[in-house]
This record gives structure tokens, sequence and C-alpha cells, in this order.
């Protein structure tokens, strides 16, 4: 994941990205309860302190060419999703690096230096089995440090059900689950099932 921002942004005040839902965010706006996927409103609630900008999906795509390629160069076969987030099988390339951590750490070296000379750059790297569980393995890294999934299962189920925000649309049906105390994946995967 690459975290986009505008170029226009200021640099030094808090920043939330947005459409009809949130598409990035300065750490401070994170602090204040806001996640990826949140609906606008909701965010623009909980960080009344933050500049909203408006996302433009044609200049993140222009800008995140170069990172898509510079990727390519390590490991082929690059799935871009969108603008800041594309995945990568990394069968061949933990071969030919050496393992996971070592190809983490190539890809993080030099999309470092990239983003260095870029302004509104910064990488989240995951590593799991399946696209979902690399997503939101990213989401949970730090900047220049890969969170690397051992165990999908075990990671999967302690995440917190507003990661279904982003993938389903599904506020109503998160409402719904978190009523009736339903919190985490891990939760929902342990509810009854009728035959």
């Amino acid at each position: 994941m690459w975290s986009l921002t505008r170029p226009d942004a200021p640099s030094d005040e808090p920043l939330l990205v947005v459409d009809e839902r949130v598409t990035g965010a300065s750490p401070e706006v994170l602090a204040a309860g806001v996640s990826l996927g949140m609906p606008r409103r909701e965010a623009e609630a909980l960080a009344p302190f933050a500049t909203v900008l408006v996302r433009d999906p044609g200049d993140e795509a222009r800008r995140f060419e170069p990172v898509v390629a510079l990727v390519e160069e390590l490991v082929p076969r690059v799935e871009v999703v969108s603008p800041g987030l594309l995945f990568v099988p990394v069968a061949g390339g933990v071969r030919f690096y050496g393992g996971e951590e070592a190809l983490a750490a190539r890809m993080v070296e030099e999309l470092d230096r990239f983003c260095g000379k870029q302004r509104g750059g910064e990488v989240l790297l995951g590593v799991a089995d399946g696209s979902f569980a690399a997503r939101w393995a990213a989401a949970t890294a730090s900047v220049g440090e890969p969170h690397l999934v051992a165990d999908t299962l075990s990671f999967l189920s302690g995440l917190e059900l507003s990661v279904l925000r982003e993938a389903m649309g599904g506020e109503e049906m998160i409402q719904t689950f978190r009523w009736l105390g339903v919190a985490t994946l891990g939760d929902l995967a342990r509810l009854p099932r009728n035959s």
C-alpha cells in the first residue's frame, strides 16, 4: 500500500482525503478514530480539526505509475487494485531473494528510496496468504517495517469488523453484528451455523 495524498496538501496540518468515504488520512486523524473506508461524515465528525481534501483519482493514478514500475522491476506480475494499492504474488520472488523477509526488506528499501524523493508517499507492506489478508497486513504495518503474517487465520480472527466497511461497504451489516455482540472477524467465524 502506498499512502497517497494530494500534492497541494498542506504538509504541516492534519489531513483527511475523501470521496464518499475516507481514502487517506494523516496519523493525527487516524489517532482520532478515523479509519480508511469510513463514511465521510463520520470521519469529519471525529476529526473536525483536519483539512479535508476531495480525492483526485486521475492524479493519484498518474503519481502511482512509477511505484508500480519500480515494484515490477523487483517482482513481475503486479496487480494494481487502485491507485495506492497493489498486490504482488511473491512465490517466485521469495525463491529469488531468499525468503519473505529478504524480499520485503528489499521492497521497502527500494520504495523508501523512491518515496524519499516524492511528496505525499509512504509505503506500508504486508505479506500474507490471500489478497484480503495481505491488504490488512499492510494496513497494520508501520512505515519501513513490513508486516509478515505467519498465521493468517489468527491474524484475520483478530481484525475488527470495520475492515468489512472497505471490502463490502457494509455499514448497516457491521452495526447489526455489533448489536449482536460480534466485534471481530473471529467472533463472526465462531457464530453457530444452521446446516
